[in-house]
């Protein structure tokens, strides 16, 4: 999309951050003093690196999007922990710009995520395709997170190669068998497990609720489960207007919301939510300001040079695009 659409779909490799001190200090000189605080608490270089380099991407995202002052950016949490704007603590040219922009940020294993959108609700969830921990084996993975997934989903999963999204009857019948007995588990499998894992990370996340919402409330039908996902951005713009799932919440199919997927690289999966935003919780929606007066005063100048076009979804950025030329 565009520079001026407030669309950004940002992607940070920490491996591939050599982290100085200075560069350390610098970044959480940056922050707010409460965010800068959290950073510092992290044990591993890795998650303070992604830590920070989360924080960062916010706010150059809000810096670039809504010419705001930088040192000035109002980041708040609803009490569920969904991280936000301050819309009343705004400038008038940066709410009547864009009076509903939201963003939502994702970080596992090498990469950071940003992704922001102006007009609709918005989720998105990154995961590595990897059983994670201990070493154990796939099947031995999948049973201790039975729980997490319908047994329709299980089927999907399991199943990938004969299922048919429109064959209810099968739906029905087959959901019930998945477990016990599970078959023989492998990369493949897992790789729809992590489709169907960052799915239901990016919905929770777009709607606000976290983890605090049974995982068996709501399940997914995967349209197309083994296609391959895109890697390039004009395969991503080819089918812009198509989801790649639907989700059934509490026995209703939200058609009207929109599921998209993406292959950062052969190891991590990416998933995106799209929704109207009057499915989100209340304590959300309170943080924005309906009817946004005029653009007045100056947009403050841009303080980062315009990132490069990439053939990727991802615009992928380096440790220096996450500092600004000065400070202001």
């Amino acid at each position: 999309s565009g520079e001026g659409s407030g669309v950004r779909m940002w992607a940070f490799n920490i491996t591939e951050w050599h982290m100085t001190e200075e560069e350390y200090e610098r970044g959480r000189s940056l922050l707010l003093p409460e965010e800068s605080v959290r950073v510092g608490k992290f044990i591993f270089e890795k998650d303070r690196k992604s830590a920070l380099a989360g924080r960062l991407m916010i706010r150059r995202l809000i810096h670039e999007v809504l010419k705001v002052n930088y040192k000035t950016i109002p980041l708040i949490r609803t009490k569920e922990k969904k991280p936000c704007l301050d819309f009343s603590r705004l400038p008038d040219h940066a709410t009547s710009r864009f009076p509903f922009f939201n963003f939502n940020l994702s970080h596992q294993a090498d990469w950071v995520i940003l992704v922001s959108e102006p007009e609709y609700l918005l989720g998105v969830d990154v995961m590595k395709i990897e059983v994670g921990g201990r070493q154990r084996p796939v099947s031995e993975f999948f049973y201790n997170l039975r729980r997490c997934f319908t047994a329709f989903e299980w089927m999907q999963i399991y199943d990938q190669d004969r299922y048919s999204p429109h064959d209810w009857t099968r739906d029905m019948v087959e959901a019930r068998s998945v477990f016990p007995g599970l078959p023989v588990c492998d990369h493949k499998s897992l790789s729809y497990f992590m489709r169907f894992w960052t799915l239901k990370e990016a919905y929770i996340k777009a709607v606000g609720i976290g983890l605090g919402m049974e995982l068996q409330d709501f399940y997914f039908r995967h349209l197309n489960p083994a296609r391959r996902l895109p890697l390039s951005r004009d395969e991503f713009d080819e089918d812009l207007g198509h989801t790649d799932a639907e989700v059934c919440v509490r026995g209703e199919w939200k058609l009207h919301w929109t599921f998209k997927q993406v292959e950062l690289d052969e190891d991590h999966i990416v998933a995106m939510a799209y929704g109207p935003r009057q499915e989100s919780l209340q304590t959300f929606l309170e943080t924005f300001i309906t009817g946004a007066a005029s653009p007045s005063g100056d947009p403050v100048p841009s303080l980062f040079a315009p990132l490069p076009d990439s053939p990727n979804v991802f615009s992928v950025l380096s440790p220096a695009d996450l500092f600004p030329k000065q400070h202001t």
